[in-house]
């Protein structure tokens, strides 16, 4: 099974309303979540923790049990010791996570946007280069590409240790280090690009893609 959900915050929410999704995520979570500078930041990470509890509802997981039991590799990706992985990501106004039983997964999402391109030159191959160049929207093309190879090395476990130009595109797939990975779409908004990724080994699973509302997460 592989779930995916996603929230939209258009606005930073009230004290009041935060406080009450506060308390609905464990303590070593919440100090987590109070820890961020920004109200957004603090907020987004919060949602994607109550997504990731839907999530684990969903395969029958006490949640409160093992929420507190995240750990972190040496590379900080999270996981759980259990047979679920999942990943979470956001940009812009909306929050993703992606959960599955069924292997690795990775999720990135990016709002397009206008950027100076320049320098993200050495982010990409020479080919993907050349059609960011030559593409009728290169920032669409650039944060397409920029998303799939996120998931994929999220997926994979070692994030920005490895060099996002070690990330070989294919069509629907894409291989690091030898190994291959599935590449999917999700079409959230037309104003944001996102990806999520799992082993290329892994077939004919069950999927649901929902938008979650943020009054369900009281």
């Amino acid at each position: 099974m592989v779930y995916i959900q996603y929230a939209r915050l258009e606005e930073i929410m009230a004290d009041d309303p935060y406080q009450k999704l506060l308390q609905r995520v464990p303590g070593l979570i919440r100090q987590k979540v109070e820890g961020f500078s920004f109200k957004r930041d603090a907020q987004m990470s919060l949602i994607g923790k109550l997504l990731l509890q839907k999530g684990l509802e969903l395969f029958n997981y006490s949640t409160e049990a093992v929420m507190e039991t995240i750990q972190y590799t040496n590379y900080g990706r999270p996981y759980f010791s259990l047979p679920v992985d999942f990943n979470l990501s956001h940009s812009g106004e909306y929050v993703v996570c992606a959960i599955t039983n069924r292997g690795k997964i990775g999720v990135d999402i990016e709002k397009i946007r206008a950027i100076s391109l320049k320098g993200f030159k050495r982010y990409m191959t020479d080919s993907e280069w050349s059609r960011i160049q030559t593409s009728s929207n290169s920032e669409e093309a650039f944060f397409t590409f920029w998303t799939q190879k996120e998931a994929v090395l999220k997926a994979s476990g070692e994030g920005l240790n490895v060099s996002l130009q070690e990330v070989h595109l294919k069509k629907n797939s894409a291989s690091v280090k030898d190994k291959e990975w599935q590449l999917h779409k999700i079409n959230i908004d037309p104003e944001y690009s996102c990806h999520w990724s799992i082993g290329a080994k892994q077939r004919n699973w069950d999927m649901l893609i929902e938008e979650v509302g943020l009054h369900s997460l009281f």
